[in-house]
């Protein structure tokens, strides 16, 4: 998996390509949290468009990354799923408890005000 990372505002966007399986699952973990514990961003956004595939460890990744999120009180969502992604979080009802934008813009949109008060 390549992980790249940008600031936009005080939002840090993380971007997956490849596979997001038990492989390199850790792997985003390890750089998120790295992230987070570094920039102190006020959300993370995970844009998602150049993923193809997940599997159960991908999707606990993306519960541990929603609850470090929580604790630092920060806001945290993904974006730009591909179809198969998109299916995988549908059918496990991932969908009702992560954030879920289609476009990047959108997901900043959601996160320009936080952290700003």
């Amino acid at each position: 998996m390549k992980l790249s990372h940008r600031i936009e505002n005080t939002v840090c966007i993380v971007t997956t390509e490849g596979d997001f399986t038990k492989d390199q699952s850790q792997q985003l973990l390890s750089y998120a949290i790295g992230l987070l514990n570094t920039i102190s961003p006020h959300a993370l956004i995970v844009n998602m468009k150049e993923t193809t595939k997940i599997d159960t460890s991908g999707l606990g990744v993306i519960t541990a990354l929603s609850k470090s999120a929580q604790k630092k009180q920060i806001g945290f969502g993904i974006c730009q799923l591909t179809k198969p992604i998109y299916e995988v979080f549908d059918k496990t009802l991932f969908k009702k408890t992560v954030s879920i934008y289609d476009t990047e813009e959108i997901a900043l949109a959601s996160y320009e005000n936080v952290g700003t008060n």
